[in-house]
């Protein structure tokens, strides 16, 4: 394993006993047998360790999936690729349970990194949102998306993930899909 797999893989079984905001680094250099040297050669603090989880599980997926797909195939396969955001986290429950839990109402990094993530994501990546002509608008509404993702995530994952990504995805897209229609509509 490299750096990034061996402080990852720490991280993570660090916080099957521990809130986020105890964990500190030295204790994910110390688990990992890495330095302190080499954590920061990868990572910027541990902040950046969660986002790095993120992307891996959820935004890279993603992006794969967007490259496949036409602009027109992507919309009309919207509801999969939302699901498919879901599952991957789903995938992952016991890992995202342990992050957020203790998170909820007491620290934003979840929503943080997710929302930068994804904002991230919707802004480099050509989308739906690419029909949308003004550049400052465009960059709201990739916002917009991007924040109400991380805040269902965060209320999903709190609840302990107790319905399915599927039923999950169809809540999102019912919030949303009027509003992109709208968007849509108005070019």
């Amino acid at each position: 394993m490299d750096v990034r797999e061996l402080v990852e893989s720490a991280f993570k079984e660090l916080l099957r006993d521990k809130p986020y905001g105890k964990i500190t680094v030295s204790e994910i250099c110390r688990m990992a047998g890495v330095t302190r040297k080499a954590f920061y050669s990868v990572f910027r603090d541990k902040e950046a360790v969660v986002e790095a989880l993120f992307d891996e599980h959820v935004v890279n997926r993603l992006r794969d999936l967007h490259r496949l797909f036409s602009l027109q195939d992507r919309m009309t396969l919207n509801d999969t690729f939302v699901v498919r955001m879901y599952e991957a986290i789903y995938a992952e429950k016991d890992y995202y349970i342990n992050l957020v839990g203790p998170l909820r109402g007491h620290d934003d990094t979840f929503l943080r990194v997710v929302t930068n993530s994804i904002y991230k994501f919707n802004m480099d990546n050509t989308s739906i949102l690419d029909v949308i002509q003004s550049e400052r608008k465009r960059d709201y509404v990739a916002y917009y998306f991007a924040s109400s993702q991380a805040m269902l995530m965060q209320k999903w994952i709190s609840d302990r993930m107790d319905i399915g990504p599927d039923v999950l995805a169809e809540i999102y897209n019912d919030l949303t899909m009027p509003f992109l229609l709208t968007l849509l509509d108005r070019r």
